[in-house]
């Protein structure tokens, strides 16, 4: 249910984009794509986060000070910081990876860079970073409540 809502968004115009270590076709239009080993996804959401602060004028964390950023990860970055409304999903590979808490820390880092306000903002950006159960039982959170 959720990747159907994420594939209306996107021929609506939204701009997905993932990080994952598998490159399966997603039958999604796609902004921007990372493929890293699983070993390294904490590596490049930590890329994304320092971009996303740079462009935002945020200071990143110093832990994010050596890190060197790839052609993917600016990609990423650049369509999260172009929308008004940004949506940081971790799924279930997210929650079972071995450095879980890292890539759910990073990922709440980088919601909280991508809604910094700019100046050129009319109004207030929002963004969440969520981590999805095994089924996927929260999708209703994502869903506005009437």
């Amino acid at each position: 249910m959720l990747a159907q809502r994420l594939r209306q968004s996107a021929k609506r115009g939204a701009q997905i984009s993932i990080l994952h270590s598998a490159d399966d076709d997603l039958l999604i239009k796609l902004t921007a794509r990372a493929i890293a080993a699983p070993s390294q996804l904490p590596a490049v959401l930590a890329q994304i986060v320092k971009v996303v602060c740079q462009l935002k004028g945020v200071a990143a964390d110093a832990a994010l000070a050596g890190v060197t950023v790839s052609a993917e990860a600016q990609a990423i970055a650049q369509s999260l910081v172009a929308g008004s409304n940004a949506g940081i999903l971790l799924g279930n590979f997210a929650q079972q990876h071995p450095q879980a808490a890292t890539l759910h820390a990073l990922g709440r880092q980088l919601a909280s860079a991508s809604v910094a306000a700019s100046a050129s903002s009319a109004r207030q950006p929002t963004a969440s970073a969520v981590m999805l159960p095994r089924q996927f039982r929260q999708a209703r959170a994502l869903t506005p409540r009437r």
